[in-house]
Parts: C-alpha cells; sequence; structure tokens
C-alpha cells in the first residue's frame, strides 16, 4: 500500500530518509519515516497514525517502529503538551 502515498526523499553522507505522507480530511499527514544507514540494511520504519487535535496542531498518538520487517516497539501517547 505504499505507492498510494506520495514520498519525500532527503539523503545525506550518512543517511537516507523518505517520508510517505497520506491525505486526510485536514490536508497531508505524515505517516511514515523510513531511515536507512547502510544500503545494504533494511530501514528502520517509523509509522504515524491516530492524528488528533492539540491545541490547533494535528499530532500523531499511536507510533509503531520496525526493522527488518519486524516490529521492534509501539508507543501510544497519552498526552502532548506543544508549546
Amino acid at each position: 500500500y505504499w505507492r498510494d502515498w506520495s514520498s519525500d526523499v532527503c539523503s545525506s553522507d550518512l543517511v537516507e530518509s523518505r517520508f510517505f505522507f497520506r491525505d486526510g480530511p485536514e490536508g497531508p499527514r505524515l505517516a511514515c519515516l523510513e531511515a536507512t544507514l547502510d544500503k545494504d540494511e533494511d530501514p528502520c520504519e517509523i509509522h504515524f497514525d491516530d492524528y488528533r487535535d492539540v491545541k490547533g496542531k494535528l499530532l500523531p498518538f499511536k507510533i509503531a517502529v520496525s526493522h527488518g520487517g519486524r516490529p521492534y516497539c509501539r508507543l501510544e501517547v497519552q498526552s502532548w503538551d506543544p508549546k
């Protein structure tokens, strides 16, 4: 399902990163971030979901991290305090 997302790529001498965006009711939002340190390694993927309005900003309340196609951790944010 990656093909339905638009993406931007940033790279440097150390890491290549891909940012995947999905359209939402309020406009595009970050759906996934991939970071690759070594071209022969699978990227680390960070998926963002369950966006909610917090003081006028849409922030993710579910974050899932995986590497090599295997889950690493899942985070569920209880609250944000944007300044």
